[in-house]
């Protein structure tokens, strides 16, 4: 076996090797956790089980009906004890029967994509003999209906975050190149990088609360005591000056609070980012559990209606515009560190707000719209972006992470490699095609 390559000269000196051996030599131990990694798994460990314990205590508390924290004390426990499982279980999986190198491989996602379909299936039908409104005093409707939106949209995650792994593998050139060998993602970090996305959504949150708090006074003098909730709602919504501000809010400011929040992890990942991919599927998976959070709340919100049949697909497209945004910043981060090419980094949360504000724009319309022909226009639109334009957006940005990663090693594209033809999703990507001398 020839050996490796030296690193670019643009490389950053405390990075590692972007051209590694295909394997480790045979004599060679396999890598351990340092100490400072096993007394953070092991504290996730225990932050895990402590999660999972208050949130069963939350379940078995008394439901009281004084406030709307109180009332939904039953489904912020469901959400503690699916958070605390899935992080105590996963870290304590990690320290046990997995080393820092450990690559990341998805299983088949279609194994996935079918469970997802049958969690769909059934969670939507049950959903019909539930209702928010009249099981808001009874803790076991509460717990039914958060348990579904928790399992549909964790099945939704498990199954975007498998085909997206497995779009990485499939894309990657076939045949490696004399001195570029596809170095897969740790396990650990695709894990955490998704468990940062879930605390993410609750520090977007508070500060959207904060800056609604801010608005709020507003709001209120424009809102007359005497109308019923659906009328002041009509009044609102008749205020130009409202108007503007909710579209404003949710195509500007919404964006990039939320992009902000998820793309932050990076920075607490970014001795994970040895190459191009790894910036690129960590904020992928740090945007998938922003998006699990958020759906899951939506499904909550959709239950007794059958409109959740369509809205849970929906929420699907609307995570998976979430992990595009997020891998957008992921790539051009890792671009930024690998090359030293510092806009890189402002370059790709530049088209993720583009993106982010444009599905928001598109689901504002459908909501505030008024006209029939608009909303069905809308709608078309939304679910033309949904099916064509951001799956093909994520391959895109797969391609373009791949083609980077040859450039940077001053590697030639293999003969059979074939990316994904122009369109849109090249300019969302922010790139486009290069084709290898055949």
């Amino acid at each position: 076996m020839s050996s490796s390559p030296e690193v670019p000269d643009s490389a950053p000196d405390d990075f590692p090797q972007l051209i590694v051996p295909r394997e480790a030599p045979a004599d060679e131990a396999p890598p351990e956790w340092s100490p400072r990694a096993r007394l953070l798994l092991i504290g996730a460990a225990v932050i895990g089980v402590l999660l999972a314990v208050y949130g069963v205590a939350l379940l078995f508390e008394p439901l009281r009906l004084l406030s709307v924290l109180d009332i939904f004390k039953p489904v912020i426990g469901v959400a503690l004890v699916a958070l605390g499982g899935l992080l105590g279980g996963q870290s304590i999986r990690l320290l046990t029967t997995a080393g820092p190198e450990k690559p990341y491989r998805p299983g088949d996602p279609k194994q996935s994509r079918a469970l997802f379909v049958l969690v769909w299936l059934v969670g939507s039908s049950a959903s019909l003999a539930l209702s928010l409104d009249s099981v808001a005093s009874l803790k076991p409707g509460l717990i039914a209906a958060a348990v579904i939106g928790v399992v549909v949209a964790g099945a939704s995650a498990w199954w975007l975050t498998r085909w997206i792994a497995a779009k990485i593998e499939s894309q990657w050139p076939a045949f490696d190149t004399a001195n570029v060998v596809h170095r897969r993602t740790s396990a650990w970090s695709v894990f955490f990088a998704f468990v940062w996305g879930i605390f993410s959504s609750a520090l977007a949150v508070l500060v959207e609360l904060f800056l609604l708090g801010l608005a709020l006074p507003y709001i209120q003098s424009q809102a007359g005591l005497e109308f019923t909730p659906e009328i002041m709602l009509t009044e609102l919504l008749a205020n130009p000056v409202i108007i503007i501000s909710i579209i404003v809010g949710a195509v500007f400011v919404l964006p990039l609070v939320e992009e902000v929040s998820k793309a932050w992890g990076l920075w607490l990942f970014r001795g994970a980012l040895r190459t191009h991919i790894d910036g690129l599927l960590l904020g992928l998976m740090a945007g998938l559990g922003f998006g699990f959070v958020e759906s899951a709340g939506y499904i909550l919100g959709g239950m007794g209606s059958a409109i959740i049949f369509l809205l849970i697909w929906f929420r699907v497209a609307t995570m998976l515009m979430h992990g595009l945004t997020t891998g957008l910043i992921g790539a051009g981060y890792a671009q930024a560190r690998l090359t030293g090419k510092r806009f890189a980094l402002w370059s790709g949360l530049r088209r993720a707000l583009i993106v982010h504000g444009g599905w928001n724009a598109g689901g504002i319309l459908l909501i505030i719209s008024g006209s029939a022909c608009v909303s069905l226009i809308t709608f078309v639109a939304l679910c033309i972006a949904a099916g064509w334009v951001l799956p093909r957006s994520v391959r895109a940005a797969i391609d373009r992470a791949i083609q980077a990663e040859h450039a940077h090693a001053g590697a030639p594209l293999p003969g059979i490699w074939s990316p994904i033809e122009n369109g849109v999703w090249w300019r969302l990507a922010g790139g486009q095609p290069e084709f290898p001398t055949r």
